[in-house]
């Protein structure tokens, strides 16, 4: 059980296997009928702590957004946060990202798919920063006066991005907010198609196995 590890005596050790297995048990917590959320939170919250101390010299990491993205599904598991009795949920634009007060569920898995993004996004771009800061200075390529990327990591194409994307759309279609819906369903779309095979591999394909 999650618990077992609140007790620093007894917590596994930072590695990245552990953490991936800590994230791999909030799954299956998440989807078994016999768990309860708050146990499958607590092996999710377990695999995001051991992560951000494995990463945490980086302020992106794909592996702190897989989990993010976990974190935000498991709270729209939940039914009050789809409303109940059919109500639509609302989206206000805010929420505590650390509360867990009536209402604000919606909020906060929408926050932590938007960082679960970023992590994708830009964790290539910030490597080769750091890179460059250790290297050549203070300065640093690719980000504006106000301190803003100007560009997009290898990364911001990967297919669990396209996931984040469509998650992010469902969310916005079920309050009703069908223009914001659009555009993240689209740019799911863009990446999907990225990932399709080529007629020229098909056809490769087709030689190999004829």
């Amino acid at each position: 059980r999650g618990e077992e590890y609140d007790d620093d005596n007894n917590a596994p050790p930072d590695h990245p296997t552990i953490a991936s297995l800590l994230h791999v048990l909030g799954n299956v917590h998440a989807r078994s009928d016999e768990s309860s959320n708050d146990e499958a939170r607590r092996w999710y919250e377990s695999s995001l702590a051991m992560k951000k101390r494995l990463y945490g010299n980086r302020s992106y990491h794909p592996e702190i957004g897989r989990t993010l993205n976990g974190l935000a599904l498991l709270l729209l598991a939940d039914a009050s946060s789809f409303g109940r009795g059919g109500h639509a949920p609302k989206l206000s634009g805010g929420g505590d990202p650390d509360g867990r007060a009536e209402g604000t569920d919606w909020d906060v898995a929408l926050r932590l798919m938007e960082e679960s993004e970023r992590n994708y996004v830009f964790y290539k771009y910030d490597t080769q920063r750091e890179r460059h800061r250790r290297e050549h200075g203070s300065a640093v390529p690719g980000v504006n006066e106000a301190g803003e990327h100007d560009e997009e990591g290898d990364l911001a194409d990967h297919p669990d991005v396209a996931d984040i994307n469509e998650n992010i759309a469902d969310m916005y279609r079920r309050a009703g907010n069908y223009d914001l819906a659009l555009g993240r369903y689209l740019e799911a779309l863009r990446i999907r198609e990225l990932w399709l095979p080529s007629k020229s591999d098909d056809a490769a394909a087709a030689r190999v196995y004829s």
